[in-house]
């Protein structure tokens, strides 16, 4: 030959080392790649021959892990030697190095490739761990890691409505200060420091990520709006079967309170129902419920205000419907005679007068004051409701007897009119 030249390369071509006009070389180490032989038999142009090399040895080292309290810590090596290479781990807190068992009951894995320490307690930060592997006589020692435990930051997501259609959703955390605090979703409007705002979203999440070192912390909290989910339905009452009635809504928002109204001008003015009187009860929750019912009820509809801190909604209207009973059979029976002050209210007796009474027509009420009326005639026929008001026309109504019931507050009281 006229030269001999030997290249070593990592993969991919890289040279590692030349050697000239020899024909043999050392090295060490856990080299994996290629040789390649240039020969030049004097025609200027050398012949490559290239071989592969996999030298014995570390070719993956373990590296330290950052985890928390109560978690999982796992390191692990890898060895380009033979198959019957056997490994044995040695940890240290601080010492001298300890080997480790096959297994013990907080770790497995001390003479396997991969060792785990199952779950790691605040005392274990710092511990340092190192692998040696043994392939017939070739003896590699790992680089030595750390373990690097925190407590669990416990973070907490919470969030309040700022309107009916913005969340601001917030985060607290103990025991780490975050390197790096993240929100994310189609519908956040803005962040800024532990908060962000989101538009309410039906099915929306607002995500949060955080991250310490190589640890990432992520939480997620629902950004639904919150709303009505069952509506109240109306009701059918047969008068000959029961006497009592309810109506109720289903909802999701927090610190709601709830005033259930009445109309009986097919929703063209609302009156706010008695929370609880003899008649009525739960007029201030989220379930109406009639503990009896009179014959002007048939007719009425009920719909539930719903408040929280920042939002109000309304519920439907539902209609209440009663036969064998109601307001068509009202001048009949006898409960007709004993309305008095109760629609909705407790019996309320003489405080308020029409005058005069019987009328020819126009008659007063002696001491009107702020609250609802509504005029029935005998057949319990809604003729007018409005702001109680102190002068009433019956001159275009045939004579007969009329009701006019005046809700002030949770006071009802019923006033019955006679027309000449």
């Amino acid at each position: 030959f006229v030269s001999i030249e030997l290249i070593l390369r990592y993969p991919g071509g890289v040279p590692r080392a030349e050697f000239s006009d020899t024909t043999a070389f050392e090295f060490s180490g856990n080299f994996i790649g290629t040789l390649d032989l240039e020969l030049d038999y004097g025609s200027g142009t050398p012949t490559v021959y290239t071989f592969p090399i996999n030298g014995r040895g570390l070719i993956n080292q373990p590296s330290d892990v950052l985890t928390t309290v109560g978690s999982k810590a796992i390191f692990s090596v890898q060895d380009s030697g033979s198959a019957d290479k056997s490994y044995q781990w040695q940890g240290r807190a601080g010492g001298a190095w300890v080997t480790l068992k096959p297994s013990a009951g907080s770790y497995g894995g001390g003479t396997s490739p991969v060792f785990t320490w199952t779950k790691v307690s605040l005392n274990q930060d710092g511990y340092q761990f190192r692998c040696i592997v043994d392939d017939s006589g070739c003896t590699d020692t790992s680089d030595v890691v750390t373990l690097n435990v925190v407590e669990d930051p416990n973070l907490t997501l919470s969030k309040y409505q700022l309107d009916c259609n913005t969340f601001v959703v917030s985060y607290t955390n103990d025991n780490i200060v975050f390197d790096a605090v993240d929100w994310s979703s189609t519908s956040r409007l803005s962040q800024s420091g532990n908060e962000a705002h989101y538009t309410a979203t039906a099915g929306g999440l607002a995500i949060f990520t955080a991250t310490y070192g190589s640890l990432t912390f992520t939480d997620t909290m629902s950004i639904s709006p919150y709303a009505i989910t069952q509506q109240p339905s109306d009701e059918t009452v047969d008068m000959n079967v029961s006497n009592t009635a309810s109506f109720s809504v289903v909802h999701n928002y927090p610190n709601a309170t709830f005033q259930w109204k009445y109309s009986s001008d097919a929703g063209a003015t609302w009156a706010d129902l008695p929370h609880n009187t003899s008649v009525v009860g739960g007029g201030n929750t989220a379930n109406l419920l009639f503990k009896r019912l009179l014959p002007s009820f048939d007719g009425l509809q009920f719909k539930c205000e719903i408040k929280n801190d920042s939002c109000t909604t309304e519920s439907d209207a539902a209609l209440l419907t009663l036969i064998n009973g109601g307001s068509s059979q009202m001048a009949a029976n006898p409960k007709f005679e004993q309305v008095g002050g109760e629609l909705f209210g407790e019996r309320v007796e003489g405080e308020m007068k029409a005058v005069p009474n019987p009328t020819n027509g126009v008659f007063e009420l002696s001491e009107p004051r702020e609250g609802h009326f509504t005029l029935f005639n005998e057949w319990g026929k809604v003729l007018e409701s409005g702001e109680i008001r102190k002068e009433y026309d019956l001159s275009d109504q045939p004579a007969g007897m009329y009701m006019l019931m005046l809700q002030s507050g949770e006071t009802v009281e019923y006033l019955k009119v006679i027309k000449h």
